[in-house]
């Protein structure tokens, strides 16, 4: 039995679906700390998380061709905002959305590069006093009315003409990764066509919210094939997170 998890996303839910298909496979959606201690446990082989969390586990290798970027918006989170994004300085990230603090800080300094003293915080506690909220569009829409509303992947797009890779499958060193790459190759075709039916509007899933519809136009960007831009621009993210401290001068990722 192969066992793999992974960080809730809307995106990556049609590719989740192919591997699911696969009767030796056993996938589970976890939150970011409960995935974390799974996987230094070694009860799982393979997580899908953001690229930088390669980082926190100097001996996993990120798997190869398969992942979820984006050369256009994000579904969620969003940002909400009470100002313009220039004049942001305080976040509160939602708990389910805590590993993008490390992402959100990069691209926060390299937005605010010319303004030497202009930092982000973050808050972990929502107390209304925030510039800017870090949720789910889909299920804050309402309660967010008026306010502005920023697209991470467009965010992204003022700050390099990389693409932004949200998601990465990342093995264990000691796990039989060669299992685990096999599996994705496998579902890729069924993966792709889940993201077609998807991006029509026609793939149904119990993950997918009614609601949906006003956010589906942010899924015409997504794909599952990381070639090497995409690697690229993972490289470079990393060379930014040692540049702003996120990251220690020797931290590196490896490909299996």
């Amino acid at each position: 039995m192969i066992r793999l998890s992974g960080l809730f996303s809307y995106e990556a839910i049609p590719l989740v679906s192919a591997v699911k298909r696969i009767s030796s496979v056993q996938f589970e959606w976890l939150t970011f700390n409960a995935l974390c201690d799974s996987f230094v446990r070694g009860d799982v082989d393979g997580i899908l998380c953001p690229p930088l969390m390669a980082l926190q586990f100097p001996e996993s290798l990120i798997v190869p061709g398969v992942g979820v970027a984006t050369s256009g918006g994000v579904p969620s989170p969003v940002l909400f905002s009470k100002k313009l994004i220039s004049d942001i300085e305080t976040v509160f990230i939602s708990e389910p959305y805590r590993y993008w603090e490390d992402w959100l800080n990069i691209v926060w300094n390299l937005l605010h590069s010319n303004l030497i003293e202009k930092s982000l915080r973050i808050n972990k506690e929502r107390n209304g006093n925030e510039d800017a909220y870090l949720v789910d569009v889909i299920k804050e829409s309402e309660s967010n009315e008026g306010m502005y509303v920023y697209n991470l992947g467009e965010i992204w797009k003022q700050v390099t003409a990389y693409p932004m890779v949200c998601w990465v499958w990342l093995c264990r060193g000691d796990a039989d990764y060669r299992q685990v790459r096999s599996v994705l190759g496998y579902i890729w075709d069924y993966a792709k066509e889940n993201l077609a039916e998807f991006k029509w509007g026609n793939f149904k899933n119990e993950d997918i919210p009614e609601k949906w519809e006003n956010q589906a136009n942010y899924i015409s960007d997504i794909y599952y094939n990381l070639a090497s831009m995409e690697f690229d621009g993972i490289h470079w993210l990393v060379e930014q997170a040692k540049k702003y401290g996120i990251a220690s001068e020797d931290a590196e990722i490896h490909i299996c």
